[in-house]
């Protein structure tokens, strides 16, 4: 590697685009469609870290982050030999795989400026820090694995022929063919292709013999391994372009499309148009005429002012009929009130019969009685037992006292006989 690319400021003076090219240029040096099998069916395109909007329309911003974790955790595990563990992009906080992401960085020498190194950068998942990172990690793989890039080398034998005014003019000569299909000059380009062609072909397209080293090359390629493979990668071939609606062509051929559409239509329309202009025109005099027919007819007006005094009539009997509908509508609310309260009413009185009616609170009080006396009998049996035993302990007691009385006397006496 040169020691430019070693240089954090070379690095950030770089285009995002020439970034993202010498990214994949690297990966591809080291073969990471293998190594990462995840990545074998969606390859990574030219624009894929560069920022969100660029990413493949299948892709979104936690897809960036987790390709962009998946490959930097590949580097450091398999090539630079720095502990990282198997994170769990789906079920993980992106800022803490950022965070444990940079703390394994830190301990790298990369050409980077720190300012890079910062987890909230990093958690989008593209950006100018992500492809940095990439950058100088990748430069650091190549460089321990001893890998250099050469000098590029040009043939000597190549001749460049380019015609100046034509080099100049080719932009609006571009423009001018693509829009107005003005193709006078092609045969003479033709022309000059096949010179040139000719010129600088070799001996195989005048005829000449070949010399050793300008041999045509056999094709050893099985053609049905050739086909298979060129199934599995023909997907990724196809190149999809999307018109730019800002491009003045664009517009042009969209104002010339529009314009044969309008050209073919407008007969058509233009005649229904003029169709529908005179009939309805026809509809307008005859409802002119009519009203004028009904305007000169008396006969009409005597009509006319019965059916006013009818509306009249009717307004009124309208009326009526609204006013006496609310009373109904008051008088029906108020009835169906009283009948509530009348229903509520009988349910009480049936409720106060059956209470009246009812023997079970008068049998229960006599069930209770019969208990409380039950009790009252065992209360004194249990008093007349205790005071039983109280009377046989008093007894008990007299006649231990008296008792103690007598061999008391007794002993008094003994003692005045031994004096």
């Amino acid at each position: 590697m040169s020691d430019q690319n070693n240089e954090p400021l070379q690095i950030d003076t770089m285009s995002p685009y020439v970034l993202m090219s010498h990214i994949l240029e690297k990966l591809r040096l080291l073969n990471y469609t293998q190594s990462l099998p995840a990545l074998s069916a969606t390859p990574l395109t030219p624009f894929y870290f560069i920022s969100s909007s660029t990413a493949s329309s299948s892709s979104n911003r936690s897809e960036q982050f987790k390709v962009f974790v998946m490959i930097l955790s590949w580097l450091l595990r398999d090539y630079l030999k720095v502990p990282v563990r198997e994170f769990d992009l789906y079920m993980e906080d992106p800022l803490s795989v950022s965070t444990e992401v940079v703390d394994a960085l830190q301990n790298l020498n990369l050409s980077v400026n720190h300012e890079h190194l910062s987890p909230m950068k990093l958690r989008s998942g593209s950006g100018q820090s992500v492809l940095n990172i990439l950058y100088a990690v990748l430069d650091l793989v190549l460089r321990q694995q001893n890998f250099t890039f050469g000098k590029l080398i040009y043939p000597k034998n190549i001749e460049y022929v380019e015609d100046e005014e034509n080099v100049e003019d080719d932009d609006e000569n571009n423009i001018i063919d693509d829009t107005y299909g003005m193709n006078q000059d092609g045969d003479d380009e033709d022309e000059e292709y096949m010179t040139y062609y000719t010129e600088t072909a070799g001996p195989e397209a005048t005829g000449a013999p070949l010399a050793e080293d300008d041999e045509l090359l056999e094709n050893q390629v099985d053609p049905e391994e050739w086909a298979l493979e060129l199934e599995q990668v023909e997907s990724q071939l196809v190149l999809r372009l999307q018109p730019d609606h800002k491009d003045w062509r664009y517009h042009v051929d969209s104002m010339i499309q529009k314009h044969g559409i309008i050209s073919e239509n407008y007969e058509f329309t233009s005649k229904s148009l003029t169709k529908l202009s005179d009939e309805i025109s026809k509809v307008v005099d005859r409802i002119k005429k009519r009203e004028s027919m009904l305007s000169q007819d008396h006969s009409l007006h005597s009509l006319l002012g019965q059916y006013k005094n009818n509306q009249d009539k009717l307004e009124k009997v309208t009326k009526t009929y609204k006013d006496t509908e609310e009373n109904i509508g008051n008088l029906s609310n108020e009835l169906n009130t009283i009948n509530q309260e009348l229903h509520e009413v009988k349910a009480r009185l049936d409720q106060l019969s059956k209470q009246m009616g009812d023997t079970t609170p008068l049998q229960e009080i006599k069930k209770s009685q019969v208990a409380i006396k039950k009790e009252i009998r065992e209360m004194d049996l249990r008093a007349g037992v205790l005071q039983h035993k109280l009377l046989q302990a008093k007894q008990k007691s007299m006649r231990a006292m008296s008792a103690e009385n007598s061999r008391a006397m007794r002993d008094a006496a003994y003692s005045d006989l031994a004096f």
